[in-house]
């Protein structure tokens, strides 16, 4: 599910694991210690992983959202295409 989301509660499982992801990694800079410079240069760095993971978030959302809407067409035109029923 992780690397294939397809509904809102793997999109919304994603989105808590990455801010764990970030909580931790912002604890654990802060913990090393090191001068504010080091400390504020680390966080940055962070802060441009966390924007790109976002991006692949939604990208993979682009995706899914795509993927759902063809295959709502193709149900719609095999419905269209079916033999009709007539009722007597």
């Amino acid at each position: 599910r992780r690397m294939n989301p397809k509904s809102k509660a793997d999109f919304d499982a994603l989105y808590k694991e990455l801010e764990a992801w970030k909580r931790y990694q912002e604890k654990s800079i802060r913990d090393e210690g090191g001068t504010d410079e080091q400390i504020a240069q680390a966080l940055k760095e962070l802060l441009h992983k966390e924007i790109k993971l976002l991006q692949t978030i939604d990208k993979l959302k682009i995706k899914a959202r795509s993927a759902v809407k063809e295959e709502r067409i193709k149900a719609r035109l095999e419905l269209m295409a079916s033999p009709k029923e007539w009722l007597t």
